[in-house]
């Protein structure tokens, strides 16, 4: 991953609790930042991109993909 992305994002505190994690929160915020810049204009959306891409960025992250509730709760939580 990018160390530009890391240091802007891994300062966040994740809001979830550990053993309800099943990804990662930098994979998730990335996930949503390409869905919106590729014409994702809702949570919906952002969820079809991120399985669309998935064997793509499989390339660059381990990927599990999150559904779109939960990209929702997070990306409200932290910004």
């Amino acid at each position: 991953m990018n160390n530009i992305f890391a240091e802007c994002f891994l300062p966040l505190k994740d809001p979830r609790i550990d053993r309800t994690k099943k990804h990662y929160l930098l994979d998730i915020i990335a996930i949503s930042i390409c869905g919106i810049l590729s014409g994702a204009e809702n949570w919906e959306e952002i969820e079809d991109f991120g399985k669309g891409m998935k064997t793509s960025l499989n390339n660059f992250w381990i990927y599990l993909m999150a559904y779109h509730h939960m990209i929702r709760y997070l990306v409200c939580f932290l910004f």
